[in-house]
């Protein structure tokens, strides 16, 4: 197996159902960027440094919407993959 999945079937093995809702929260902090924007917003705010804050959300918010634009232009299928180890 390659190292992705042997990672996943650790965690898998290690899950508890009482902390799914909070890892789920978490996973969702990755959509649109927004849990790296509010690092970005922290980081600044502790360094007084208010342009690392506007830098970081435009370069994170930038790069999804390239990844976006570019998805939508290729148009490849999503690979089907195999079902996640239990």
């Amino acid at each position: 197996m390659s190292l992705d999945v042997d990672l996943l079937v650790w965690v898998g093995r290690r899950r508890r159902a009482a902390l799914d809702p909070l890892v789920a929260r978490f996973s969702a902090l990755g959509n649109h960027g927004h849990g790296w924007v509010v690092l970005f917003a922290v980081v600044a705010v502790g360094r007084g440094d208010g342009r690392l804050g506007v830098t970081g959300a435009a370069t994170v918010w930038g790069t999804l919407a390239v990844n976006s634009a570019v998805k939508r232009v290729i148009r490849r299928p999503r690979p089907a993959g195999r079902p996640a180890p239990r």
